[in-house]
């Protein structure tokens, strides 16, 4: 049977995403020890984490979610684990991810690049780097360790290559900032003092752009590849 457990609601806090129960408690001990961080519990299975989780609402902050923090052991090789953490993500938006890794190769890390991911650490970890790897999240950074930084330096440049090539109009990225903040097309076009049919599109032209993504899963990169800025 599934095993999730969680405590007591904390202000600030972390569930983990994993298989192995000692590197829950690792993390649990970890997080219980440093002022201001708490531990919420843990998943074994992606899915159970998506039912719990995907009823939170999108123009939510950091702050309003019970959850802050995701901690993902990726305990198997290949793109498996990485897909559920993209379907998640694009769920909760403002929500930081850290990825365990065993031995990432390319792929991984350009899909975790691509993610918006927080975190990238290696196995074994001690629990002061996973509380370091969360306050810098928390504080808006991203934490690399060295062994993964020279692997992630050339896969970040190509990544922000293909940022750059998504060649928005002035106006697709008025459309884009109030699909961001919540707006509906209808209430777009009539901020923008367009026909309903011309912000119509627009918007098939954005998402062409981000590859035929929905508003939802737009909104989501817009956040975390900071497009707008």
């Amino acid at each position: 049977m599934e095993q999730v457990y969680r405590r007591e609601r904390p202000s600030l806090a972390g569930w983990v995403i994993s298989k192995d129960a000692q590197l829950s408690d690792l993390i649990e001990t970890g997080l219980r020890s440093s002022e201001g961080l708490s531990f919420e519990g843990a998943f074994t299975r992606w899915q159970s984490a998506f039912e719990l989780m995907k009823d939170r609402p999108l123009k939510s902050t950091s702050l309003d979610l019970p959850t802050n923090i995701i901690i993902v052991n990726n305990d198997r090789k290949g793109l498996g684990r990485l897909q559920w953490l993209s379907i998640l993500r694009d769920t909760l938006p403002l929500v930081r991810f850290i990825i365990l890794f065993d031995e990432p190769d390319e792929e991984q890390l350009a899909t975790a690049l691509k993610m918006g991911v927080s975190g990238f650490l290696m196995k074994p970890v001690s629990a002061s780097q996973i509380v370091l790897a969360i306050k810098t999240a928390l504080s808006g950074g991203i934490m690399v360790i060295p062994t993964i930084l020279e692997k992630i330096l050339p896969v970040s440049d190509k990544q922000m290559q293909l940022e750059k090539d998504l060649g928005l109009t002035s106006r697709e990225k008025d459309v884009l900032a109030l699909l961001v903040d919540g707006y509906s097309v209808k209430e777009i076009a009539d901020k923008l003092y367009l026909s309903f049919q011309t912000a119509q599109t627009h918007m098939k032209n954005i998402r062409k752009k981000f590859g035929g993504k929905s508003s939802r899963a737009i909104v989501s990169i817009t956040l975390r590849q900071h497009v707008l800025d």
